[in-house]
């Protein structure tokens, strides 16, 4: 199409475009789906290097990265970007811009992050119209140990993971009544794997794929365990 008219192997650039390589715009064509997978390793070589996006783009940039498979460097990069508002002791909001003046110290748009670590590192989003079936597809990446909560109409989800020193992973998960989660479980072999202190039933096995299992669980609380699991970054 017109956009791919824009690559020039490196990159999305208009052939008439001097200026500097952004990475806002690298962002939104793998968020879009605009940009085929052989472009993602040139385009995780632009993220890397390249700080142009304000709060708000630098959203759509860790989304990009997860999507990228990187999210271990999508995490990496909002550390890095958002130290100053965090270590930031007079204030404990998000700020506008990346520095104070002249722009607001108290903005919602630089909170972005927050809902990508929702989506991508803790994996969940629904599947039906108000959480009826909603997905849990965690990216273990970054931290060994993560937990989320919120509310729903039904009640609390509430997701988390521990991966120990000999690489077992350990999932807590608390699914409100009236609604049904499809968990992606690490593992395709079912003797890995134990829900609530049993081996993975095949009926509760929804698909397999080249890596994991995605099983269906009923409301309730529930813990799931795989053994030999090894966290390919950090």
């Amino acid at each position: 199409g017109a956009f791919d008219r824009c690559w020039d192997g490196n990159a999305y650039r208009h052939p008439d475009y001097k200026g500097m390589t952004d990475d806002r715009v690298q962002a939104l064509a793998v968020v879009a789906g605009i940009a085929d997978e052989d472009k993602y390793p040139a385009i995780l070589n632009t993220l890397r290097t390249v700080r142009h996006a304000s709060p708000y783009m630098e959203k759509y940039v860790m989304e990009a990265l997860f999507k990228m498979g990187q999210g271990a460097v999508g995490m990496e990069r909002v550390r890095e970007r958002y130290a100053t508002m965090v270590q930031d002791t007079a204030h404990t909001t998000l700020y506008e811009l990346w520095s104070i003046g002249g722009s607001s110290v108290n903005h919602a748009w630089s909170g972005g992050p927050l809902t990508v670590i929702a989506q991508c590192l803790m994996g969940v989003r629904p599947v039906e119209p108000g959480f009826k079936t909603f997905a849990i597809a965690p990216q273990y990446v970054f931290f060994k140990r993560a937990s989320h909560s919120f509310a729903i109409p039904q009640g609390m989800v509430a997701t988390a993971y521990h991966i120990d020193n000999e690489g077992t992973l350990t999932m807590d998960l608390t699914i409100p009544r009236h609604t049904r989660a499809l968990v992606d479980i690490p593992a395709t072999d079912r003797e890995r794997i134990r829900v609530d202190g049993k081996r993975l039933a095949k009926d509760q096995v929804v698909a397999v794929g080249p890596s994991s299992s995605t099983c269906r669980l009923k409301p309730g609380t529930h813990r799931i365990v795989v053994e030999g699991y090894r966290q390919a970054t950090r």
